[in-house]
């Protein structure tokens, strides 16, 4: 959830030789089989999540100190803003209603003010949490148990977003970092449940259309980038493959997300982005048991177990990832959970190796004319650091390598 843009490695880099820093390998941890993991700080250095009836917050340091101070929901949707500062979560208030709460340090909670009466055990719950943990946005009840999306900040308290079709139920999924864009659905009178996006409290609908020109409606929103730029969700009504969605307001176009092979029979469901919106993980959907965790890298999906074996690392003893839940600002902490065996949510947290930009000979940050010319005073070298490919030869492949490079690392 940061505020500033990174520059992730592509495909293309990442299958030249030079690509990770030092040799190192994916770093897998696996928590308890009790345990799952929901989401990290941008930094990558704080993971939260539940276990059993519980919630928690891990770091290298402590590894699991389990949230206090308050009854927490079972099921409870735990969320770490990005920069560590706050958590928010579902609680049980004193008459036992799930009730959206916040907590600067996991051991006193501060239930929300609620926007209508309780439904049956609900009255507001909790989704997301932005940057700086200033807004919480999710669903509060309103009348005759329909429920809207709401956004909270100190200042304007607990917001009903509302509906435009009426009669019917919203609900918020996501918050970018600044809190003013907010992403989820709009219940559709025939009850299709459609991707929305609140921008200033003003919705907007999510579409796409297919090459051959037919429109087809968006499934619901799951997550936004932290400018709130790129949106991406889950469902194409009427459209086959099990697809997930991307929205990018620069070209205001949706595009697809594939779905693994395999699993086309099941709705891939993005949870997670990058700051520039490149990188996005995600699961294959589908009954928990069985499922595949998914990374999609320039709008390519690879199973993230296989990604991981690509650059050297293993998830053993276990056959798969499950569902990767959110993804740091670098792109090199993902988080998630289900591996394990049946009906053992597996918790885990993967780190990446470190990128290095292999076209920066000088080091000094970005690929340019310096390195233009340090690549020609080595040419027709046998090896060396302008040996981009690795072949032995400082030659025009090199060469081509360093100009697709070029521009900041």
């Amino acid at each position: 959830m940061s505020t500033h843009r990174i520059a992730l490695v592509s495909i293309a880099m990442l299958a030249s030789a030079p690509a990770l820093a030092g040799g190192t390998v994916p770093d897998v941890l696996f928590l308890p089989t009790s345990a799952r993991a929901l989401d990290v700080s941008a930094d990558g250095s704080l993971v939260v999540g539940v276990q059993g009836s519980g919630a928690f917050q891990w770091t290298q340091a402590n590894g699991i100190v389990p949230f206090t101070g308050a009854s927490f929901s079972s099921g409870t949707n735990v969320r770490v803003a990005g920069d560590g500062s706050a958590f928010g979560l579902d609680v049980n208030d004193a008459d036992q209603k799930m009730h959206a709460a916040r907590s600067t340090d996991g051991t006193s909670w501060d239930e929300l003010p609620v926007i209508g009466p309780s439904c049956d055990a609900f009255l507001l719950n909790f989704y997301d949490i932005n940057a700086d943990g200033s807004v919480i946005v999710g669903l509060g009840w309103v009348e005759a148990c329909r429920a809207h999306a709401f956004r909270w900040d100190p200042v304007n308290g607990t917001v009903d977003l509302g509906s435009t079709v009426p009669g019917r139920s919203s609900r918020a999924n996501g918050v970018n970092g600044a809190g003013d864009v907010v992403v989820g659905w709009q219940d559709l009178a025939n009850g299709t449940r459609q991707g929305a996006r609140w921008n200033d409290g003003v919705q907007s609908l999510f579409t796409y259309m297919a090459p051959g020109g037919q429109t087809y409606l968006c499934g619901e929103a799951q997550c936004a980038n932290t400018a709130g730029s790129v949106v991406a969700g889950i469902t194409l009504f009427g459209l086959s493959g099990g697809n997930a969605w991307r929205w990018e307001e620069a070209t205001d176009a949706t595009t697809l997300l594939p779905q693994l092979p395999g699993f086309t029979g099941n709705n891939a469901i993005p949870l997670g982005m990058t700051p520039d919106g490149s990188t996005i993980v995600g699961t294959t959907g589908g009954f928990f048991i069985g499922r595949s965790a998914i990374i999609w890298i320039d709008g390519v999906a690879q199973d993230l177990k296989t990604y991981i074996e690509s650059l050297g690392g293993s998830i053993a003893p276990y056959s798969t990832l499950g569902t990767a839940m959110a993804i740091s600002d670098d792109g090199r902490t993902i988080v998630g959970w289900g591996a394990g065996g049946f009906g053992e949510p597996g918790g885990w947290i993967v780190t990446l190796p470190a990128a290095t930009c292999a076209a920066d000979l000088n080091g000094d940050g970005i690929v340019d004319g310096a390195d233009l010319g340090d690549l020609l005073a080595q040419w027709g070298n046998r090896g060396g650091a302008a040996d981009l490919n690795g072949d032995g030869i400082v030659d025009g492949a090199d060469l081509g390598l360093l100009l697709a490079a070029w521009g900041p690392c």
